[in-house]
């Protein structure tokens, strides 16, 4: 006898016609309806609470399938490259320089004069390298939108940088550099107050009652130094251009690139769930439209001019704000320029090249239409 239909158990028609199979099964059993009803509902619900590491362990074990996806993405990232190589070798090349040249020059100037001027633009230095070359690692994966939103953290750095750099020799502000690096202690006391409130819901032990005392003296010492403005977000830079409380849109126009602010919004977007970004998300190719769930080849040219731009400011700063200035440092300044314009082209290549590669699929998709 042929055996009957049966519908895939996990999707909605499947469950009810289980259910209501095993319901009458028990009642053939003996059970009442009601009673046969709730057992069924929970026999299901047990096999559904086993089925999920089974399942699991399924898409583990299926090695077969990583590997395929593995090779899937290095093909990928093979034609990427064919569009957008020349542009991301230079972005690594500015990045690497920074880092090889910002870390000798740090070191020099450590053994030379210290101070917390040398500190503060170190610590900016290394993450300025650090997010470039991660910025770098995503746009050559094809996740341009990833890149876009560090690119927002690049930018932050490089404002940072420019404050520090250029407002550090003013008259009144010689101890910038010490309120920048001491501010940690508002922001750690802070994020100690929302850990403490959330820590048992998280499964993690509070800090002691003289952890967190010691937490909010440090924060209260340096509010008492500096001032009660001190206690806000940028607290380190109160002051500068008459502002008390500066935002950092102060900021941005006090380093001059407020003109920036257009970027810096969109790549905003890309980090918050605001609506703006499931618009930006939604990509159209030909005559079908859809969201992007993963992977793409188009948009790196504006991350990457983001990226290359914020890490040529906070060269420049690092170099000129710590004077004397070495000629070795002013030549790879100049080299790092050299590659920055150079970069801007290769992307601007590549966007033409991707666009050029999609006219000519598009085409082709259209003498091949029905």
């Amino acid at each position: 006898m042929a055996r009957r239909h049966m519908h895939d158990p996990f999707s909605e028609e499947g469950a009810l016609e289980l259910l209501a199979q095993t319901t009458e099964r028990l009642i053939r059993g003996g059970l009442l309806p009601d009673v046969a009803a709730t057992t069924a509902l929970k026999i299901y619900m047990e096999q559904l609470d086993s089925s999920g590491p089974r399942v699991a362990r399924t898409i583990i074990d299926n090695k077969a399938n990583h590997k395929r996806h593995r090779r899937d993405n290095q093909r990928f990232e093979t034609r990427l490259r064919r569009h957008w190589g020349d542009g991301l070798d230079i972005l690594y090349a500015v990045a690497s320089v920074y880092y090889e040249c910002g870390a000798e020059l740090t070191d020099r100037k450590s053994r030379e004069t210290g101070g917390p001027l040398v500190e503060a633009l170190a610590g900016l230095n290394a993450r300025c390298c650090r997010v470039a070359f991660e910025v770098h690692h995503l746009l050559s994966g094809g996740f341009a939108m990833g890149g876009l939103a560090r690119c927002r953290t690049l930018h932050e750095i490089a404002v940072t940088a420019i404050v520090l750099g250029e407002y550090s020799s003013k008259e009144g502000f010689e101890d910038l550099p010490r309120r920048y690096i001491e501010h940690h202690y508002v922001l750690n006391y802070s994020d100690a107050l929302i850990y403490q409130r959330d820590a048992a819901k998280l499964g993690e032990e509070k800090f002691s009652d003289s952890e967190m005392a010691e937490l909010k003296r440090l924060r209260d010492e340096v509010i008492s130094k500096y001032g009660p403005e001190y206690a806000t977000s940028y607290g380190w830079a109160a002051g500068i251009g008459g502002k008390k409380s500066p935002r950092f849109s102060d900021l941005e126009k006090i380093a001059g690139v407020s003109h920036l602010r257009t970027y810096y919004k969109l790549a905003s977007h890309h980090i918050h769930s605001d609506a703006k970004d499931a618009i930006l998300n939604v990509m159209r190719r030909g005559d079908k439209v859809g969201y992007l769930y993963g992977r793409t080849n188009i948009g790196l040219a504006e991350p990457a001019g983001m990226a290359l731009g914020s890490v040529a400011q906070c060269f420049s700063t690092h170099v000129c704000a710590l004077a004397p200035i070495d000629p070795r440092d002013l030549v790879a300044m100049k080299a790092v320029q050299e590659l920055v314009t150079a970069g801007y082209k290769a992307f601007a290549a590549g966007d033409e090249s991707v666009n050029a590669a999609e006219e000519r699929y598009q085409a082709e998709q259209n003498r091949q239409a029905p």
